[in-house]
């Protein structure tokens, strides 16, 4: 994973949110790191002064007033977390739609008094650009009621293989492929040329999510295009940081043609601070060279 420098850019605490025009919602003042896909060198600190949080008829709308008419596309990339785990969070994709200068997309809640941390990426006709990072708390934006209820499947694939990352030494592949179990795509993960492993992890599982009462775990489905092999899992806690943790499954589960479930109960975290997960780490190796099925990423409730 390739991060940006440290920036240092200014938020609202709580307390003070409520008196801005757009309550709840501000600039992030603590350092923060871009994720990956963000280059240094498109950060701007002018061009997205107006961009804004608000609720609007009991939904959520990341607002941008007077963005350039001449956009090809413009990005909401939006995490529900605590700031902080910068190295490890969750990024999901929201695509904008442009109504004369502006441009606004609604951004789904689960959780009323998570923060909501989002930027903006705009694709230009030359470059894309960047905004600084902001942060809305929607119950003092004034969402009275989430708009999304909460649902265990984490991800199936269906839209692109954001939120997963190669993190072998050396890199590999990561794409998706129509050999879905089920709906239309599934992850792809190739080895590295001449290699035969690879290791992957996702972001898509959160402390939050593990401290659910109802939740024991995780499970996911995997399989090889050909040939045999078997896949190692750990549950990491404040992934790629000095104070990074984790627990390592001891088995080596078989996996070969053939889709195969693996479940990842909470019961076998030992002491690992739930709180602080941010991070699933796979490790998938095969007898040649191959390429990795991954599909039907979710919560195991009971």
């Amino acid at each position: 994973m390739i991060v940006t420098g440290w920036l240092t850019v200014c938020l609202p605490a709580r307390s003070q949110a409520v008196t801005n025009q757009f309550p709840g919602d501000g600039w992030i003042s603590n350092r923060v790191k871009f994720p990956g896909f963000v280059p240094g060198n498109s950060i701007r600190f002018t061009g997205f002064e107006q961009v804004h949080a608000e609720v609007l008829a009991g939904r959520l709308r990341v607002v941008w007033p007077g963005a350039p008419t001449n956009l090809i596309s413009a990005t909401v990339w939006a995490s529900a977390d605590l700031p902080g785990h910068w190295l490890a969070r969750d990024w999901r994709r929201f695509d904008m739609r442009f109504s004369g200068t502006d441009a606004d997309v609604l951004v789904p809640v689960e959780d009323l008094e998570l923060p909501l941390v989002y930027f903006i990426q705009a694709m230009g006709p030359t470059a894309t650009n960047a905004s600084l990072m902001r942060s809305v708390l929607p119950d003092i934006a004034g969402l009275e009621l989430p708009t999304r209820v909460f649902w265990s499947y984490l991800d199936g694939f269906e839209e692109k293989a954001d939120g997963w990352r190669i993190v072998s030494p050396t890199n590999g592949v990561l794409t998706t492929t129509g050999l879905a179990r089920t709906g239309h795509h599934a992850l792809a993960v190739t080895c590295p040329e001449g290699a035969t492993t690879v290791s992957i992890g996702t972001t898509r599982a959160r402390g939050r999510h593990f401290l659910r009462r109802e939740v024991e775990g995780v499970s996911v489905w995997v399989r090889t295009v050909n040939g045999d092999g078997h896949a190692r899992f750990s549950v990491v806690a404040n992934a790629f940081s000095t104070n990074e943790t984790r627990a390592v499954f001891p088995t080596n589960f078989p996996i070969s043609a053939t889709w195969k479930k693996v479940e990842l109960l909470k019961s076998g975290l030992g002491r690992l601070a739930l709180t602080d997960v941010d991070f699933i780490l796979i490790e998938l190796h095969s007898t040649q060279p191959a390429e990795f099925l991954v599909d039907d990423f979710e919560l195991i409730s009971r």
